[in-house]
This record gives structure tokens, sequence and C-alpha cells, in this order.
């Protein structure tokens, strides 16, 4: 199973940190901290055809 695929298993976090970001801006500054290098990682992975299995 390939990374790209199985991050989307991922919804109900997604869901959870759409519904908290309103609430503080903590909530919003840990998530891009964490979701920058996250997408730098799975883009390289993507591009370098690794994801094909």
């Amino acid at each position: 199973m390939s990374l790209p695929r199985a991050t989307l298993l991922w919804w109900p976090l997604w869901i959870g940190l759409a519904a908290l970001s309103p609430r503080g801006r903590r909530v919003k500054a840990v998530y891009l901290c964490r979701s920058g290098p996250l997408t730098s990682i799975l883009a390289v992975t993507f591009l370098s055809g690794r994801w094909a299995g």
C-alpha cells in the first residue's frame, strides 16, 4: 500500500483538526508546523515514483 493512499484514510483526523481550528491560534500554529514537513515528504515520495510500489 502506498503512503499517499494511506493518508486518505486519515479523514477523521482532518475533520477533527477542522473542528478545533476556529478555537485557538495554537492549534493552527501546530498544524502548520507539522503539515509543512509532512507535505514535503509526501511530495518527494510521490515525485520520485516510490508510491507505485
